[in-house]
């Protein structure tokens, strides 16, 4: 099955798990998508978010005159708004929400906060991309519903 995540087909409280992976910043009414992975839930289920944090999704890497990554430029983060973006090759629009927007919309939806970490890249990947040692890329957090 192929479905939107606003447009989840299953039972009521049937999976123990409900997993979002790079997608939150992909879907327009993530207030409807929310309130899905809820229903899908079973009580005491989770709901883990992977996501691109706002501040990536606020601004954009700045170069000198000879291409080089100079600084990054976050700007209007409380606005949420599409962001056109191009990666990979690839010309996608993401929505930039500012932190408060899911916090806010996943305590509204009586989610409980269990984990949040703010992961920098290690290993071979720190040395590869150092910007992304710069400026907070990428969060993780865990969300539980309450039985």
């Amino acid at each position: 099955m192929v479905a939107g995540s606003e447009n989840l087909a299953f039972e009521d409280a049937c999976f123990d798990l409900v997993v979002s992976y790079l997608s939150l910043v992909d879907i327009e009414h993530l207030d409807a998508a929310f309130a899905k992975a809820r229903r899908v839930l079973k009580p005491g289920g989770a709901f883990l978010i992977a996501n691109l944090s706002s501040i990536n999704t606020a601004g954009e890497w700045q170069r000198g005159l000879l291409g080089h990554v100079r600084h990054y430029a976050a700007d209007n983060y409380m606005e949420e708004r599409q962001v056109r973006q191009r990666w990979a090759g690839v010309d996608i629009v993401n929505w930039h929400r500012p932190f408060s927007t899911y916090f806010s919309a996943l305590l509204g939806h009586g989610f409980v906060l269990k984990s949040f970490h703010e992961p920098m890249p290690t290993g071979q990947w720190a040395g590869r991309k150092p910007k992304f040692q710069r400026v907070l890329n990428f969060v993780v957090m865990l969300w539980i519903k309450p039985t």
